[in-house]
């Protein structure tokens, strides 16, 4: 039995966002760290992935993207993606 989104519970949201933007973000560092992708490249990605998350998530899923991105990223002191996303 297939289950939408919307019918998990919200711990079961965070920990969906929360690894889902994991694995992104840290391909996404590992290949500016091994010179497949440029700088320009990362910070475009970014700029798009993170007003994505923002435009989408809600509440806890919104909390786990964040939660995510910010463990993702800090194995890779020298990837140009900001410490964090902020919210407005």
């Amino acid at each position: 039995m297939e289950r939408s989104v919307d019918q998990f519970s919200e711990e079961q949201k965070y920990a969906l966002e929360l690894g889902f933007n994991f694995g992104v973000l840290k391909t996404i560092c590992g290949m500016f760290e091994l010179g497949v992708i440029s700088e320009k490249e990362v910070k475009d990605f970014e700029i798009g992935y993170s007003a994505s998350i923002k435009e989408r998530e809600k509440g806890a899923s919104l909390d786990g993207a964040m939660r995510g991105y910010e463990m993702a990223i800090r194995p890779y002191p020298n990837c140009p993606l900001p410490r964090r996303i902020h919210q407005q």
